[in-house]
């Protein structure tokens, strides 16, 4: 078909091609010098196999003004390209096409062209077309063939049918792997497809023991195969006897012959279930996150990537140490040892070791609701005692409709933590003891640890009773971006950020923490460098005891026996949660009591004393060696005073001494005077900073500014004058302008490190993974000391039988100016 036109093409969307017809003389030749010129407008174009008619340019080309008399042209199939006329195109007769006497430069004449779409996968085919016999004193120009690609409208496509298998057990026998073609319904290949399927050995089993060596194969879908025939590829499995987990085979397929292509599912990994169960402890570590893990050798090099000095940890790397045998396994609390050790920290992940039941999370809405928000002052809410009681009855939950001032709303995914008592928790109240303990006034407190749904990185502490809701909310790695919730009278509650908390009174240092007192045996090395290596005894999460004595004046601050205890409760559950996360030990409550009168036996508190007064008071009255008796067994005791004798005061490095295992922590509120906002300490703020600061000290821990160099220098150090940051729990960084909201509720990475090695030598106990059940950690690079590359050992102490113990892993980073 012609078509007389000095238009492009006629369907703008259709690809177009050219011709241009120029000679001075009538010849079938190219001549670039004639004086007219006709030829294709491109040499190539592409079309789909489904799509419509469309047409190819032919252009004429003149030096003159335009044709005195009509041009003609011959265009052809050439009957060189690979599709075959009448079934994959129209059959296309030749075709003469006619410039008329009058066209100008640049004239275009088209002819049609019409693919023919069928049911074979065949891939991408071409038809030739070709000018010949142009007249009028034309000449072919240089463009004088044509190709056009028809593109296949169905691909074929070779994969695995499914990106993993796994085997029953690892018994002897032959595991199959489906490999398949893919085509669209009714389609069927044109000519035989070939595909490799091999061993890609990246997988974690051995081959020629955990399962025969895979060669390589060639697998042939022969000529008008349809879409789904598959072929089915055998791995033979061998059961070594060896305990060793679960491994895996990867196999690949390559090299797919045309018109077929390798489909998404390329790749497939096959897991051999390890079923060689053991009553042995046996100890199989790994990094990586979920579904990446890879796995880690005893001295294997693990690199933390880089991270600019003095801007806190990077993301670090996910390790998971698990117990594959049946009997539990002795794991002592992670150190790291030797080399750059301050310049890198750990902490356990929420779904380490089991604190909470592992039900699915339920859907429940906040038990508050913002009754009025002041500004810098946060939002008073206003609880639902029927949200509350619902909330008491899960164990995990998406908590809905959390309110964020100035900022909408939250959801928070919760898991609920048991009560920090132990088994045999006494409860004195005025020298009685109360039956049940602490537990049985404790019976509505639900405590509550997670983040913010969908924000990596956050984290939440809640704690709710009808005496109160407390706790935090972090957003982000700054101290001012935690939100703040402190419990008000009649069972309200503001909710305020860090920087919206009313500042500490800027008191000399020595009344916040009066002293770290040392016992016999003289203070700790206080130098920033490596960690002492782990002692003999094994630990993992292990507990710490706590004796709790109390005052009329803490009494005062609660008003009523099970309010007080319940205060008492949540701010040991809020320690315990920090310090497993920093130092995996727990802290649990063995003895609280509580004074409701003022004939308590403590005249401290009474007669304008201060902390080392109260301190000396409370150790004459327990300590063995000053005539006293603890009044159970634990492993350390602590004065928590809602007296004002200045801050908090304690003996170092003293776990499990019955003479000098002793803290005080004072001016304990539990909440902010929000009537006069004078400045009082805040709930969860300031009560957590002193009792975890001073118990830090009991647990081997000194000031951040006593170490040389400096972990911090918000009080003045061996190095230098103050100067003001943001800080940690053992710092003074609070006497700094913000006050508490300079504070990160956690311990220094390295402070951390001191404690976790104190647990390890300290009678903690033992505590256990239990079998088929693992606990991860993140391990992180927090370069402090300076740009170049670091280094550290990170040491497990275990009791498996398969590894070497103690565990280690190099770990290194590269610390940037």
């Amino acid at each position: 078909m012609i078509r007389h036109h000095a238009r492009s093409v006629r369907i703008a969307s259709i690809v177009t091609l050219t011709l241009a017809a120029a000679c001075s003389k009538s010849s079938g030749s190219s001549d670039s010098t004639a004086a007219i010129l006709v030829q294709f407008q491109a040499a190539a174009a592409a079309v789909p196999e489904s799509g419509p008619a469309f047409d190819v340019a032919v252009r004429l080309g003149l030096t003159g003004m335009m044709l005195a008399s009509d041009v003609t042209v011959m265009v052809s199939d050439a009957g060189t390209g690979t599709a075959t006329s009448g079934v994959d195109h129209a059959s296309f007769a030749p075709v003469t096409v006619t410039f008329l006497a009058g066209a100008t430069d640049g004239a275009v004449e088209t002819v049609t062209l019409t693919p023919l779409a069928d049911m074979l996968a065949e891939g991408d085919e071409t038809v030739t077309l070709a000018l010949s016999a142009p007249t009028g004193g034309a000449a072919l120009g240089a463009v004088a063939t044509v190709t056009v690609s028809i593109i296949d409208a169905t691909p074929p496509l070779v994969r695995f049918r499914a990106p993993s298998s796994a085997t029953v057990d690892e018994s002897d026998g032959v595991h199959t792997v489906t490999v398949e073609l893919d085509l669209d319904p009714g389609v069927s290949l044109d000519a035989d497809v070939q595909v490799d399927v091999s061993d890609a050995g990246s997988g974690t089993a051995t081959s020629g023991a955990d399962y025969a060596t895979f060669a390589s194969q060639t697998l042939t879908f022969p000529a008008l195969t349809a879409d789904g025939v598959s072929f089915e590829v055998g791995v033979t499995v061998q059961d070594d006897g060896s305990l060793e987990g679960d491994e895996t085979v990867v196999l690949v397929l390559s090299n797919a012959s045309p018109p077929a292509a390798l489909g998404a599912g390329s790749t497939h990994t096959m897991t051999i279930t390890d079923d060689d169960a053991s009553t042995l402890p046996f100890l199989v570590a790994t990094s990586g996150e979920v579904g990446a893990e890879t796995p880690l050798a005893d001295g294997d090099t693990l690199d933390l990537g880089s991270q600019q000095s003095g801007t806190g940890p990077n993301a670090g790397e996910r390790v998971t140490l698990a117990n594959l045998g049946t009997l539990p396994m002795a794991l002592s609390a992670p150190v790291l040892v030797g080399g750059d050790a301050s310049d890198f920290s750990i902490e356990v992940l929420p779904d380490g070791l089991p604190l909470g039941m592992k039900a699915p999370p339920v859907l429940v809405a906040a038990p508050f609701t913002v009754q009025y928000e002041t500004p810098g002052e946060g939002a008073v809410l206003s609880i639902d005692l029927a949200r509350l009681a619902e909330l008491a009855e899960q164990s995990r939950v998406l908590l809905t409709g959390v309110p964020i001032p100035g900022a909408g709303s939250v959801v928070l995914e919760l898991e609920r933590l048991p009560l920090p008592f132990t088994e045999d928790a006494v409860l004195l109240v005025d020298g009685s003891i109360v039956p049940g303990g602490p537990a049985a006034l404790a019976a509505d407190l639900s405590i509550w640890k997670g983040t913010v749904a969908g924000l990596a990185g956050s984290s939440a502490f809640l704690s709710f009773s009808r005496h109160g809701t407390r706790g935090w909310i972090r957003f982000d790695g700054s101290p001012s971006g935690e939100l703040h919730i402190a419990a008000l009278e009649g069972g309200a509650a503001r909710v305020m950020w860090a920087d919206q908390l009313p500042e500490t009174e800027a008191v000399d240092p020595e009344a916040f923490c009066a002293s770290a007192l040392a016992p016999p045996g003289g203070m700790p090395d206080a130098g920033a460098g490596p960690a002492a290596p782990p002692g003999t005894q094994q630990l993992s999460a292990a507990d710490c005891r706590l004796a709790i004595a109390t005052d009329y004046q803490l009494f005062l601050e609660f008003g009523t026996v099970q309010g007080t205890t319940t205060y008492v409760t949540e701010l040991i559950a809020a320690l315990s949660d920090r310090y497993f996360t920093d130092v995996q030990t727990t802290i649990s409550i063995a003895y609280l009591e509580v004074w409701s009168t003022a004939g308590d036996p403590w005249t401290t508190p009474d007669g304008g004393g201060d902390t080392l007064d109260m301190l000396n008071e409370f150790r004459d009255a327990w300590a063995p060696s000053n005539g006293g008796a603890w009044p159970v067994e634990a492993d350390l005791a602590h004065f928590i005073s809602g007296a004002s004798l200045g801050g908090g005061i304690a003996y170092v490095n003293v776990l499990c001494s019955d003479n000098f295992g002793f803290g005080v922590s004072a001016n304990i509120n539990g909440n902010i005077n929000w009537g006069t906002f004078t400045g009082n300490p805040a709930s969860f703020t300031w009560d957590f900073v002193v009792v975890g600061h001073e118990l830090g000290h009991n647990f081997g821990a000194q000031h951040t500014h006593s170490y040389c160099p400096p972990l911090d220098a918000c009080q003045a150090t061996c190095s230098g004058p103050q100067v003001c940051s943001d800080g940690t729990l053992m710092s003074y960084c609070h006497l700094c302008p913000g006050g508490m909201s300079n504070i990160f509720l956690e311990f220094h990475p390295h402070i951390a490190n001191v404690i976790r090695t104190s647990v390890n030598s300290s009678c903690l106990g033992q505590s256990s993974l239990d079998g088929d059940d693992e606990v991860s950690y993140r391990v992180r690079f927090s370069p402090i000391s300076g740009a170049g590359s670091k280094a550290t050992t990170l040491r497990f102490v275990h009791d498996a039988a398969n590894e070497a113990s103690p565990f280690t892993v190099q770990l290194t980073g590269e610390s940037l100016p």
